[in-house]
């Protein structure tokens, strides 16, 4: 039975041909293979000194925004702090993000604490990103099982686009014009959702907990930025605060997968084809590193989960060369290209509500 896979001819669709159309049956041996490979260079070792770093200058980030707030009255000198304090938000979640992984502690205790504390400090839910972010790496763009690409406002398929009624349909027929505006709301996305899904939810572990520590960081957080700021720039402060973090994690979250091929109809490649064909790496130094707090390299996060951020760029040339000689497909590509690559395979999905190309019926096999 082949996958059913699909992507904009102008983006990394050009790979499909390489993919076999369903799980290679050499695919677990495959990466067990590269996997001990990995190991026996020491790669997936702990690193408690970047962390203990990483920990420190995030908390920094944030401490030098509050003291910034409680020292100055300017509206455009808070505007600007509400940029540092959505940089702060990005590092401290980027910190969970790594911990919801067990890459920072060899304990499962110590990383579930370290998780707990970025649910307070940022104000999402624990459980929501477990449940949504797991979902996502066992099996990523998966149209009927990953959820960062079922989308109220977006389609990545012509299953999904047809299947938009109203408003939404207006917004998906025109998606690669309506993306970056839609961005400008994703920080109050992120809170609505995760707040939701906790009051949703019944058989959360840790619920009260959970929800004390949302209720907690609300709290405190309108409590400080409106005793410390007059009214008005509280007001300001706290939507450009939402406005810029929001865009921050959307410009993250985008590039490591739209745009790469879709894997439909609930059928699936092996292991270690899915996670390599359907995420995408971004080229840089430094800079990238932290912006994207090590999620440009994407393909080797994907597939290995656990390793801690800053080994990810030695993994990098041995899963490259890994891939060449298996021919698998690795896409890498800078940051404005991979703009061009979303936008392009937005605008070519909707191109079925307007009529400009016909549905897909059939799909590339190898």
């Amino acid at each position: 039975m082949a996958s059913t896979l699909s992507a904009a001819p102008s983006t990394p669709s050009l790979f499909l041909s390489n993919i076999p159309s369903g799980p290679n049956p050499l695919g677990k041996q495959e990466y067990t293979e590269l996997y001990q490979l990995v190991k026996q260079r020491g790669l997936l070792d702990k690193q408690p000194r970047f962390y203990t770093y990483k920990i420190v200058s995030s908390l920094g980030l944030m401490a030098a925004s509050l003291a910034i707030m409680a020292t100055f009255g300017s509206l455009w000198v808070q505007l600007l702090n509400a940029v540092l304090m959505s940089v702060a938000f990005a590092q401290i979640a980027y910190l969970g993000h790594d911990s919801g992984h067990q890459q920072m502690f060899s304990s499962l205790r110590k990383n579930d604490a370290m998780l707990m504390a970025v649910n307070f400090l940022t104000g999402l839910d624990r459980s929501w990103w477990i449940d949504k972010h797991h979902r996502h790496h066992r099996r990523p763009n998966d149209a009927t099982f990953d959820l960062d690409i079922n989308l109220p406002f977006f389609a990545f398929t012509d299953g999904q686009a047809t299947g938009k009624s109203g408003l939404l349909r207006f917004v998906v027929k025109y998606q690669a014009f309506f993306l970056f505006p839609l961005m400008l709301f994703e920080g109050f996305s992120l809170r609505t959702d995760s707040t939701s899904y906790l009051l949703r939810r019944k058989n959360i572990k840790y619920m009260a907990l959970e929800l004390f520590a949302v209720v907690a960081h609300l709290t405190a957080y309108c409590a400080i930025v409106f005793y410390l700021l007059d009214p008005w720039v509280a007001v300001s402060f706290l939507i450009v605060h939402h406005v810029v973090w929001g865009v921050y994690m959307a410009t993250v979250f985008a590039p490591n997968h739209k745009g790469m091929p879709i894997i439909d109809d609930g059928r699936r490649l092996d292991f270690l084809r899915q996670q390599v064909v359907t995420a995408r790496s971004i080229k840089g130094g430094r800079l990238t590193e932290f912006y994207y707090g090590g999620l440009n390299y994407q393909i080797e996060h994907h597939l290995f989960p656990t390793m801690s951020r800053n080994q990810l760029k030695n993994v990098r040339p041995i899963v490259q060369e890994f891939c060449a000689a298996h021919s698998i497909p690795y896409h890498e590509t800078g940051v404005i290209r991979s703009w061009k690559e979303i936008l392009a395979s937005l605008h070519y999905t909707s191109g079925a509500l307007r009529g400009k190309r016909p549905q897909q019926t059939t799909t590339p096999e190898a």
